[in-house]
């Protein structure tokens, strides 16, 4: 009740309104679009984080996020919670709620064997544009 006045809303991909300055200074980054380029688009927002800023990223794990991590890593202090999927209860998921550390170093390049699991997850969800993928096909 009454955080119209609190709350702006933007839906689309970060890295969008970020390149035409739509955003401003951001308290709660919701990630929760394509898992792997989470890594980009918060790398984009990070100049126009506040302080004290929360990034919320969801379907880390499935359909998954495999860059996000690593990019993280020694950057921001990280939570990651296990829930299940979306209509799916036996699989398991994770959120990951997280705040930039005061004296953040820069990222560091993603191992290559998560930069190919990164790959292999693009592939599988432009296939599920196309036709069905089984749960099998993800894990």
């Amino acid at each position: 009740a009454g955080a119209a006045s609190e709350v702006e809303v933007r839906t689309g991909r970060a890295a969008d309104w970020l390149a035409v300055g739509g955003l401003g200074e951001i308290d709660m980054l919701v990630l929760d679009h394509r898992g792997t380029r989470y890594h980009e688009d918060l790398f984009l927002a990070e100049p126009s984080l506040a302080r004290g800023a929360r990034v919320f990223a969801d379907n880390v794990l499935h359909p998954g996020a495999p860059l996000l991590l690593p990019f993280l890593r020694g950057r921001y202090q990280v939570a990651v919670l296990p829930t299940t999927e979306f209509q799916r209860d036996a699989l398991e998921d994770w959120i990951v709620i997280c705040t930039p550390l005061a004296l953040a170093r820069a990222p560091e390049p993603a191992p290559p064997a998560l930069r190919r699991l990164s790959a292999e997850v693009d592939a599988l969800a432009w296939q599920s544009q196309r036709g069905p993928v089984t749960v099998r096909d993800w894990l």
